[in-house]
């Protein structure tokens, strides 16, 4: 068996880890506490609600693979738009998940955001 020797190459400025973390959450709590509130105040449709998720996804795994692996920014941009088109194809085979064209779409100018993040986080030379 042929072994490989991958090793996450962490970027040495922390703020795109911070940044990462930062939209996981908001990822994570769009799915749940924060759609719970806002779908509650009337604050936002339904329509931005159901794809907030995948948005928040496409900025969060931009940053986290800038990160964690030292890649160009557009190429985690091709790559987290690959992960969010095939999350969407896998729901196509789960009984209890709706495949949405919107919520890949969405991913997009999250993405975007991320690239556009990514390029001031290397702007800056300090950690914040």
């Amino acid at each position: 068996m042929a072994e490989t020797n991958f090793q996450f190459s962490f970027h040495p400025n922390k703020n795109y880890l911070k940044a990462a973390l930062f939209f996981f959450l908001c990822w994570i709590s769009s799915v749940g506490p924060l759609r719970s509130l806002l779908n509650d105040e009337g604050a936002i449709t339904p329509f931005v609600l159901g794809v907030l998720p995948s948005f928040f996804a496409g900025v969060a795994l931009v940053l986290w693979m800038i990160y964690a692996t030292r890649c160009s920014r557009w190429k985690a941009f091709g790559y987290a738009l690959g992960l969010l088109i095939l999350a969407e194809i896998a729901q196509l085979f789960m009984d209890n998940q709706t495949a949405d064209i919107y919520d890949a779409l969405a991913g997009i100018p999250g993405a975007l955001l991320g690239v556009g993040l990514s390029k001031w986080i290397a702007s800056t030379k300090k950690n914040i």
